[in-house]
C-alpha cells in the first residue's frame, strides 16, 4: 500500500538512480496532515519530501509540542526543507524562523515556502554561530546535508571537497533584531557546529528556555585527532547547557521515548544520535516521555 501511496517519490527515486532526475524540473502535488503542498524537485534533488518514510520521531514530537506549547520555532539548519514541511504539515501558521548558509538549499527552501504561502515562514540566508563572519561550508555535494563549517569535523576530506564561502551570525543579536517573543522548541542539525551555535545564542536560551532538538554525531573512538576534537566540542557544549539550567534526554526514536543521559558516550550507533534537551523549569511538559 505504501508503494502506491508514495507512487511519485519511488518513480523520481527510480529516475535518480537512472542519473536522469536532474534533467527534470517538477512541482509535485502531495498531501501532509490534511494539507495540500506543492513540493519543488528541481536538478534533481528534494524528491526524499515526497516520502513521510523519514524521521518519524520528529513529525510526532512536533505535533506533540506544538499541540501542548506555545511560541515560535527556529529551525537552525535548513537543509532542503525536510522538518519544515513536517512543521507546515501540523501547524502552518506558526512563526517559523529557519537558517541555512548553504546557498543551494536557501533557494530550495525559500521557493517552497513562496510556492506553498507560508508567510509566517522566514529563513534567513545564513547559518547561526558566535560571530559574524564568512567560513567555509564543507560538503559532498552542493546541497549536502552533511555539510559542516567545523574544519577537520570529518575524516575523510577526499570526500568533503565541495566548499562555499557563507556567511554566519551571532544568534542572540539576529534573533534580538527579530524581536522575537515565547520559543517553542529550537531543531538543530548543523554537522558538528553545535557548540557555536548554542554560544551564540546563549542569552537567548536562557531567557526563553525553549525546547532543544539537536543531532549529536557519534564519536566512535578517542584513539584519533578527529575523535578527540568531535568529543572536546561535545563535552563543552553540553557543559554550557547544563550551567543554562538543561537536563539532556536521548530520543529513543522507535518508541519515542526520553532517556536521562549526563553525558554523550563514545559510540558508532547511528540510532542513537537524536537528543532532546529540556530546561528544568519545562519537565512537566516531558515528564510522560521519560523512562522509568
Amino acid at each position: 500500500m505504501k508503494y502506491v501511496r508514495f507512487y511519485k517519490f519511488y518513480f523520481c527515486k527510480i529516475l535518480a538512480r537512472l542519473g536522469v532526475l536532474k534533467m527534470f524540473n517538477w512541482w509535485v502535488n502531495i498531501k501532509r496532515g490534511g494539507r495540500k503542498f506543492s513540493v519543488p524537485v528541481f536538478n534533481g534533488i528534494g524528491y526524499y519530501n515526497l516520502s513521510s518514510f523519514s524521521e518519524p520521531w520528529m513529525g510526532e514530537m512536533i505535533k506533540r509540542f506544538c499541540n501542548q506549547r506555545q511560541g515560535c520555532i527556529i529551525d537552525v539548519g535548513v537543509n532542503l526543507a525536510q522538518t519544515l514541511l513536517k512543521i507546515a504539515s501540523i501547524n502552518d501558521k506558526v512563526e517559523y524562523y529557519g537558517f541555512e548558509p548553504n546557498p543551494v538549499c536557501y533557494n530550495y527552501s525559500t521557493q517552497f515556502t513562496k510556492r506553498n504561502h507560508l508567510p509566517n515562514f522566514k529563513i534567513f540566508p545564513v547559518g547561526l554561530s558566535n560571530e559574524n563572519a564568512v567560513v567555509k561550508l564543507y560538503g559532498d555535494n552542493d546541497y549536502a546535508s552533511g555539510a559542516t563549517i567545523i574544519e577537520g569535523f570529518r575524516n575523510n576530506k577526499s570526500k568533503y571537497q565541495v566548499i562555499h564561502y557563507v556567511p554566519v551570525m551571532n544568534g542572540d543579536t539576529l534573533l534580538k533584531d527579530e524581536n522575537i517573543g515565547p520559543i517553542n522548541f529550537v531543531k538543530i542539525d548543523v554537522e558538528g557546529s553545535e557548540l557555536v551555535v548554542i554560544e551564540g545564542m546563549q542569552n537567548t536560551l536562557r531567557e526563553k528556555m525553549p525546547l532543544i532538538i539537536m543531532e549529536i554525531l557519534p564519536v566512535y573512538n578517542l584513539d584519533s585527532e578527529n575523535g578527540q576534537l568531535r568529543k572536546g566540542r561535545q563535552d563543552k557544549m553540553l557543559q554550557l547547557l547544563q550551567g543554562i539550567g538543561y537536563i539532556m534526554f536521548l530520543i529513543k526514536e522507535d518508541e519515542i521515548m526520553l532517556q536521562a543521559m549526563e553525558s554523550i558516550p563514545v559510540h558508532g550507533d547511528m540510532g542513537k544520535t537524536n537528543y532532546l534537551f529540556v530546561a528544568k523549569s519545562q519537565l512537566h511538559d516531558v515528564n510522560d516521555m521519560i523512562e522509568g
